[in-house]
């Protein structure tokens, strides 16, 4: 912890890793769809 940072900076990174975390998830639901995809096309499902 770095006793220099204030408290209205830890916040503001607080908040960025909030919404990198966000972003990060939306990501991976989207491969997960894509995965989805990708594998009902190869058994010929779809």
């Amino acid at each position: 912890m770095n006793p220099e940072i204030t408290l209205e900076d830890s916040v503001k990174l607080y908040e960025e890793g909030l919404k990198n975390i966000k972003e990060a998830q939306n990501m991976i639901e989207d491969a997960k769809l894509k995965v989805e995809i990708i594998e009902k096309v190869q058994s010929g499902v779809g």
